[in-house]
């Protein structure tokens, strides 16, 4: 057994603080952990976001997250082997604000929810698009920003009923994803994904004259 990993069996017998330090560890060390230490590091995860939370609204979020859900995001992060050699504590950042609970965030416009927390939503490249939707609680003055793997970034700020609208182009490939930030008053980093599959970018599709 592992020092880091001894020391996180420890702190999980008789105490309710998850050692943070096997946080400093990489995703090639997680990766050979069974699943009862993995949990443990979900557990570190979520107590080390907690602390770093500004204010208790935001903590109380942070610690609502289920661990078995944490844990499984962390195994689908560290699968993709070029990145296991980053410290556990950027993964944990990375993965924590997709699964905080606490805002509910829905989008229209024709978007659906794939069930994982995704939303994705058929278009075609050359009309602008429109990304529409809603945050509850209601919080006026919620920013939103939008951030495609290019670097194209939208922004927006929710009205006094929670609504936001992001206008967006996307580009002529299949996917255009774009992962998008809540920064809502009293509440955790919140973070969806919002995938325009392209129908013109599809194979065999012909390419639609500009609108």
């Amino acid at each position: 057994m592992t020092g880091g990993l001894a020391a996180a069996l420890v702190a999980g017998c008789g105490s309710t603080a998850p050692d943070r330090g096997v946080l400093r560890h990489s995703g090639v060390w997680y990766r050979a952990q069974p699943e009862e230490a993995r949990t443990r590091v979900a557990a570190a995860c979520r107590a080390e976001a907690a602390a770093s939370a500004r204010g208790a609204g935001a903590r109380e979020q942070l610690r609502a997250i289920e661990l078995d859900t944490l844990r499984d995001a962390i195994d689908d992060a560290e699968t993709i082997i070029a990145r296991q050699r980053r410290p556990l504590a950027d993964v944990c950042r990375a993965v924590v604000p997709f699964h905080t609970p606490g805002l509910d965030v829905r989008f229209g416009n024709g978007a659906r929810h794939d069930g994982d927390g995704t939303w994705s939503v058929p278009a075609i490249s050359t009309r602008p698009y429109m990304i529409r939707g809603r945050i509850a609680p209601a919080r006026a003055g919620t920013r939103l920003v939008a951030r495609r793997m290019d670097g194209y970034t939208v922004r927006a700020v929710t009205d006094a009923g929670g609504a936001f609208a992001l206008r967006v182009r996307f580009r002529r490939v299949a996917d255009n994803t774009f992962t998008v930030s809540i920064d809502a008053p009293a509440a955790a980093p919140r973070k969806v994904l919002f995938t325009a599959i392209c129908l013109d970018c599809l194979a065999g599709s012909p390419t639609p004259p500009p609108s």
